[in-house]
């Protein structure tokens, strides 16, 4: 498939949603952006500490962050949730862009048959830089892996994982971000009156999660 292929996925656009307002979560691809022009670039990875049988979810598997719905929110909101995976440094956070009209895909994949959006960001940070989860009960670091690597696992890895990564494979999702990096914006730029993920995060958690019913 050519990179052309991705330009109808976004926030605005998406690709076709045939399950609408029943998308249940987001799973953030972050890919390092100084692997891309290898065409097998790198991925962060973490391991689920905690098991979740609605989501698929088994501890000891390896994963890509993501996160449930919560009522009444917006994509960019859960995106930022799904953030708490991946890390809570504000240094790191600013390392990581996207392309506002290219990045996200709803319904991109499904997890026990719910509809889960994919998120495709590029982190610019060193690859060496130390990333620590938010929840520190709930997943570890695992890692930068590549994509070959990823496509091995099997069943040591979530769903997810081997899911989105073909999405993004048959979409050319990884050589779109490798020749559109002149058009990326601070992931961070795209929600109003962002302070800090923290603070983010900790009014995010007053509100329920969505049904997974």
């Amino acid at each position: 498939m050519t990179a052309e292929r991705f330009g109808g996925l976004s926030v605005g656009m998406g690709v076709e949603d045939e399950s609408g307002p029943n998308r249940k979560g987001v799973v953030l691809l972050i890919v390092d952006r100084s692997s891309l022009d290898s065409g097998n670039p790198r991925i962060w990875t973490i391991n689920e500490l905690s098991s979740k049988p609605e989501t698929q979810k088994t501890a000891g598997e390896v994963s890509f962050p993501a996160e449930t719905k919560k009522e009444d929110e917006d994509e960019i909101d859960t995106l930022l949730g799904g953030l708490a995976e991946f890390t809570d440094s504000e240094d790191i956070i600013e390392q990581l862009r996207v392309n506002p009209e290219r990045f996200y895909a709803k319904s991109a994949i499904r997890v026990n048959g719910f509809a889960i959006d994919v998120a495709i960001i590029s982190y610019e940070g060193l690859s060496d830089s130390l990333i620590e989860p938010t929840d520190r009960k709930e997943v570890a670091p695992n890692g930068w892996m590549r994509t070959s690597e990823l496509q091995l696992l099997n069943g040591s890895a979530r769903s997810i994982v081997n899911d989105s990564i073909s999405f993004a494979l048959e979409h050319g999702i990884f050589e779109a971000i490798a020749v559109g990096q002149d058009r990326t914006v601070p992931l961070t730029a795209l929600k109003d009156r962002y302070s800090s993920l923290g603070e983010f995060l900790d009014e995010r958690d007053t509100k329920d999660d969505i049904s997974l019913h």
